[in-house]
């Protein structure tokens, strides 16, 4: 089973949407639809339904849901393994932090951190709500919080 093509599937079924998972996965809209229709395809049955709220999964789309996000809770694990094994960390870290705190404390401790650390790739995401971690947005959140 194609591996791009349940990670497609579990971005639209978490969206409801075409364009959401697109955005999501940095994909093209015309790309996720070409990915439904192929898994459909190769399953042989329809997973997601249209109504007047976006998309919907079928049964059969609930119950392959239930496999694809073990798929993908399965394939996190094996990437963090295979990568904390090697002398250094590597990889590509999605990092959710507000533009101010971004701008005031992480960029000027930013430098030092990727000398030590040449073989990580940090993708910054200032948005003023924080991405999720359970929905693979970002591997880390940082915001500030009144103790």
């Amino acid at each position: 089973m194609d591996w791009e093509l349940c990670k497609t599937f579990v971005a639209v079924a978490e969206t409801r949407s075409l364009a959401g998972a697109a955005r999501r996965l940095r994909i093209s809209h015309p790309t996720v639809g070409r990915n439904v229709a192929a898994l459909e395809k190769q399953l042989g049955t329809r997973l997601f339904a249209r109504s007047t709220d976006g998309l919907s999964l079928t049964s059969h789309g609930r119950k392959f849901r239930e496999h694809a996000e073990a798929m993908a809770a399965a394939a996190l694990r094996a990437e963090a393994s295979a990568s904390a094994t090697g002398e250094q960390a590597r990889g590509v870290v999605k990092l959710s932090i507000g533009a101010t705190l971004a701008a005031h404390w992480l960029m000027p401790r930013l430098g030092p951190f990727l000398r030590d650390h040449a073989n990580i790739q940090l993708e910054i995401i200032t948005h003023p709500f924080p991405a999720s971690v359970r929905r693979r947005e970002a591997d880390v959140v940082l915001r500030p919080v009144d103790a």
